[in-house]
């Protein structure tokens, strides 16, 4: 049996899971917009690149012209890719308030919609104009002002105040991609299986419990 220490440094298992972790972590902690993580994690990896690469011999053998460029491009991709995952943060908002509503309406009665029908839209309204998650205060509160009157729905925060997260995915852009890449992978990879299983699950209840039909 090897020392841990030879285990890890030998190539094993181990010695793969470590940075395999390390990159998850990077990219769930740039898709959540938790600056300070992923900014200590670059530095890390800069500072391993300097002293345990030839990082700095290849910057200086590049020239400050193909420095500029390299830079430039990483720029103007983070100004790119910011817009894109906006549409994308924009898209899951949509979905989860969807999904919302329709848990709302499923206490109501109303099952498989999300869509309200008019003599609950008053009180589906007020119900997330009380849910801070999905509204915004537009106006200062008077006092005595009770209730939700100073509130609107509001799906998509102003990007204002999110943008810590957005300069976030836009100065980690690479690192935003690969987690929305890995992401819609492996949605559509449960979601087959899901499917897979709801179908095999089926077959099977109808083996052991035959359907009975109504004569005529």
């Amino acid at each position: 049996m090897l020392p841990l220490v030879e285990w890890v440094v030998l190539g094993s298992l181990l010695f793969w899971m470590i940075p395999i972790l390390f990159v998850l972590l990077f990219i769930v902690l740039v898709e959540e917009g938790e600056w300070k993580g992923p900014l200590f994690i670059g530095i890390l990896l800069i500072v391993f690149l300097v002293l345990c690469s030839n990082f700095v011999p290849w910057v200086i053998a590049n020239g400050w012209k193909t420095n500029f460029v390299i830079i430039g491009g990483y720029l103007i991709g983070g100004m790119v890719w910011g817009p894109i995952r906006w549409i994308l943060y924009g898209r899951e908002r949509v979905a989860e308030f969807k999904q919302a509503t329709r848990s709302w309406l499923s206490n109501k009665g109303y099952t498989e919609t999300s869509i309200v029908p008019d003599e609950l839209k008053d009180e589906w309204r007020e119900h997330f104009k009380g849910e801070w998650e999905w509204s915004y205060q537009y106006r200062p509160s008077k006092h005595g002002e009770s209730g939700n009157a100073n509130r609107k729905i509001r799906i998509i925060p102003p990007a204002r105040q999110k943008k810590e997260t957005i300069t976030t995915w836009m100065g980690f852009w690479p690192v935003s991609m690969t987690g929305q890449f890995v992401e819609i992978i492996v949605k559509k990879l449960w979601k087959a299986i899901f499917e897979w299983m709801e179908s095999l699950f089926d077959w099977i209840s109808k083996m052991i419990s035959p359907q009975l039909e109504d004569e005529e």
